[in-house]
């Protein structure tokens, strides 16, 4: 079973899930997708951010 990683109430049944429950309902793809439950690591973090561009320093003349 998944672990909980941000409290929420399920829309489906009203359970209140408190950070570190285990998710034992039926729609656990759509509470990873919205980041309720634990999932891989990659769907927790997300892509890995690009870098920012850098703006140019102003020239003090």
């Amino acid at each position: 079973m998944p672990r909980v990683i941000g409290g929420f109430k399920c829309p489906y049944t009203g359970r209140i899930y408190h950070v570190g429950d285990e998710y034992d309902g039926e729609h656990i793809d759509e509470m990873r997708a919205k980041g309720y439950i634990e999932g891989t690591n990659e769907e927790r973090n997300g892509p890995e951010p690009s870098e920012k561009p850098k703006k140019p320093k102003k020239s003090k003349e």
